[in-house]
């Protein structure tokens, strides 16, 4: 088959047939109308239109002294009305993870003593997202499964702790080289891969195979039958939980919710395109610091955004001048506030410390 053959076949794979149906249409009579109401009717239609187009300077004149008065109107009904679309688009959601999140066998809270358990330090788990989002960028993969993937990662060595006991010598078995029985970074990798692998199955994105990672690097570190062994092993520790809570659950809503809201009173692009992205990229580096895991998702999120609307209000400085967002945004924290069920101002004042720092050392 030539390219261009092929090209057309696949071009026309969603498009209907434009070959005319066989039924035949039904002929439909039309009564004539009277002389007299067609005269009526058109010098209705005529007075319509009058009625629209015409305008005296004098209303002219008004309609431009009421300016003013229609932004203040505008302003009072985004005061009265901000926190409604939050209520209406995502309340029933964010209310259904609030609860969700009370129950902490919903979490994955990791902490230095289980990596201890397999020989692991919080700079080589570290070391393992990091590789994990080299790898999705550079496939431009949703950032999405990154978070999934890491939640699956943690709740994986967290229920296969509990299982063994705290086993150190089983639960080290898991990242030694089958060459020297010593820690093996390529398992590790190996490892994070595979959550990655799992959490892609689910979700349906581009085809991943498992074929892919045998002879990672060279190192002959696992066969295609290990691999698949232990993606199965992951599944049943787990107990087949791929719905892990975590801080992207929270984000979602938020950037969605703030998103809509900045939109339909301004077009500060810039302002979100760069609130967008910080909220992403600190949030990536908040699940990689083993230090805020013992912090509700909900409570790093929340901190997460009211640092980088900050933020982003300063690197867009010399674009954003709009007093009405600043009232908008404002005005959402305090209800988010209210709304979150438990938060402590001492966790949200760690994330943003953390987050400070952060800023300042990179």
């Amino acid at each position: 088959m030539s390219k261009k053959r092929a090209q057309k076949g696949k071009n026309n794979l969603f498009i209907k047939s434009s070959r005319k149906s066989n039924r035949t249409k039904k002929r439909t009579k039309y009564k004539k109308n009277n002389p007299k109401q067609v005269e009526q009717n058109s010098q209705t239609e005529v007075k319509k239109i009058e009625k629209q187009n015409i305008a005296t300077p004098i209303q002219q004149e008004q309609n431009q002294s009421l300016q003013p008065t229609l932004t203040n109107k505008i302003i009072s009904y985004y005061s009265k009305s901000v926190l409604n679309d939050f209520e209406t688009y995502s309340s029933s959601l964010f209310e259904k993870l609030l609860k969700k999140e009370l129950d902490k066998n919903n979490l994955a809270q990791i902490n230095e003593k289980i990596l201890d358990n397999f020989c692991l330090t919080k700079e080589m788990r570290k070391f393992a997202f990091k590789y994990l989002w080299e790898i999705l960028d550079q496939y431009k993969i949703s950032i999405k499964f990154y978070f999934k993937s890491v939640l699956v990662f943690d709740s994986f060595l967290i229920n296969y702790s509990k299982i063994n006991n705290e086993d150190k010598k089983i639960c080290s078995a898991l990242f030694k080289s089958k060459h020297n029985n010593e820690f093996s970074i390529t398992k590790l990798v190996l490892y994070t891969l595979c959550c990655f692998y799992i959490i892609n199955q689910i979700y349906n994105t581009r085809n991943f195979e498992l074929k892919c990672l045998v002879n990672w690097n060279n190192k002959e570190e696992m066969t295609y039958e290990e691999l698949n062994d232990l993606v199965y092993d992951i599944v049943e520790v787990i107990n087949c939980e791929f719905d892990i809570l975590g801080i992207y659950d929270f984000i979602n809503i938020f950037i969605f919710d703030l998103n809509k809201r900045v939109k339909i009173i301004s077009d500060e692009n810039e302002f979100i395109k760069c609130y967008n992205k910080n909220i992403n990229y600190l949030a990536m580096k908040i699940v990689q610091d083993i230090s805020l895991c013992d912090i509700s998702p909900s409570t790093q999120a929340f901190a997460v955004i009211m640092f980088s609307i900050e933020y982003s209000k300063f690197l867009t400085q010399k674009h954003f001048k709009n007093e009405k967002i600043n009232f908008l945004v404002d005005n959402w924290i305090k209800n988010l506030r209210n709304i979150l069920i438990s938060y402590s101002d001492e966790d949200i004042n760690r994330v943003i410390h953390w987050l400070n720092n952060y800023i300042n050392k990179y």
